[in-house]
């Protein structure tokens, strides 16, 4: 009957609303996880967060080489 149909779609939207949700939270942690390895990464000691291609410190030092 017709009220039948309307519980119907009334699952289905939260079901439609659920994935959604799922969706964005999964974004969110391959977001963080991505994030936290970048600045992991950045934050390593002895990494200078000069650029590569800065002028060497020494004379012997050569740009590129770090």
């Amino acid at each position: 009957g017709k009220g039948y149909n309307r519980e119907y779609l009334k699952k289905k939207k939260q079901k439609k609303q659920q994935r959604f949700k799922q969706i964005e939270e999964e974004r969110e942690s391959e977001k963080n996880k991505w994030l936290s390895f970048h600045t992991k990464a950045s934050r390593k000691p002895g990494v200078r967060t000069k650029s590569i291609f800065a002028s060497p410190d020494n004379l012997t030092g050569r740009v590129g080489i770090g």
